[in-house]
């Protein structure tokens, strides 16, 4: 064994005299009055400190109908493919490089005749993903497929994206970069920041009104309307039902309409108790009073 072995300190001794430098550090701490002088604190005496108060990451109803009433022309300014981009991500959930790479055919129908949207889950690297969608974001996508293929009408389909990127394509088979995807939609955020309200009427903080806010909120949304966290786990495309509650949180509208629902049960039964009872003691019954 060489001497460099034998310098070595066991790691429980380190660990003992770090929390030995932890307790005389609380021990030099000022003691309230009328307290003896033989207290000490302890580690585990200080109360944990408060957890400082974080912002939701999903958007509220207000800001998400905000967003999408603003007028055809406001979103010419920055780019209508950003537009139809943050629509697309608002209404499906998906990753903003997800939405960005959509193919141009990325719509189908399934065996009962609804639409279904086809992407490649790019972070599990999960082509052929299926996502079933409303007819209304159905009718979105359908508006930027006719734009795409009036700017490259001669290209295949096959090969042509659903977002084309705008320098050097010139035959729409790039898809727009998320990080130029996220540029243009801060440029529509900045000019309608003053628009935008949280529930209670105040303004809201445009800056987060981020692009992947949209699929915090698609989530939460779900989770209020009281989607199965197994059936939201599948429509995030999450393998792991711990991620998709990150991306949900108990509101305060969803713990009041569990007591209420206890509540309206209780008294339901307590009215059917007493029903029950006051047949029971009628004139007709009398017997059944024993």
């Amino acid at each position: 064994m060489d001497d460099t072995q034998d310098q070595r300190i066991p790691f429980t001794t380190i660990l003992h005299n770090v929390t030995s430098l932890e307790n005389r550090r609380l021990a030099e701490l000022p003691r309230p009055d009328g307290l003896p002088d033989d207290v000490r604190l302890r580690r585990g005496d200080v109360p944990a400190e408060a957890d400082p108060a974080e912002h939701p990451r999903d958007l509220p109803a207000t800001v998400l109908r905000t967003i999408n009433e603003q007028p055809p022309v406001l979103h010419l300014r920055s780019g209508l493919v950003s537009a139809a981009s943050s629509n697309c991500s608002s209404t499906t959930g998906r990753r903003p490089d997800e939405v960005c790479t959509l193919p141009w055919d990325c719509l189908d129908r399934g065996e009962s005749g609804k639409p279904v949207l086809v992407y490649t889950d790019s972070k599990n690297n999960r082509p052929g993903r299926r996502l079933p969608i409303a007819e209304t974001t159905a009718q979105l996508i359908g508006v930027q497929k006719n734009e795409t293929r009036q700017r490259f009408p001669h290209t295949p389909l096959d090969q042509l994206v659903l977002f084309p990127c705008d320098n050097a394509n010139p035959d729409g088979t790039k898809p727009m970069h998320a990080e130029t995807f996220g540029n243009a939609h801060r440029e529509i955020i900045d000019q309608i920041a003053h628009l935008l309200l949280d529930e209670d009427n105040t303004p809201f903080d445009r800056r987060r009104v981020v692009p992947y806010a949209y699929r915090h909120s698609y989530a939460q949304c779900h989770a209020d309307q009281g989607v199965a966290p197994d059936v939201l786990r599948e429509l995030m495309g999450h393998r792991s039902m711990r991620t998709t509650f990150i991306y949900c949180r108990i509101t305060e509208t969803r713990t009041r309409a569990a007591v209420e629902k206890v509540a309206a049960t209780s008294s339901t039964a307590k009215d059917d108790a007493s029903s029950t009872a006051s047949a029971g003691c009628s004139p007709t019954n009398t017997p059944a009073c024993g």
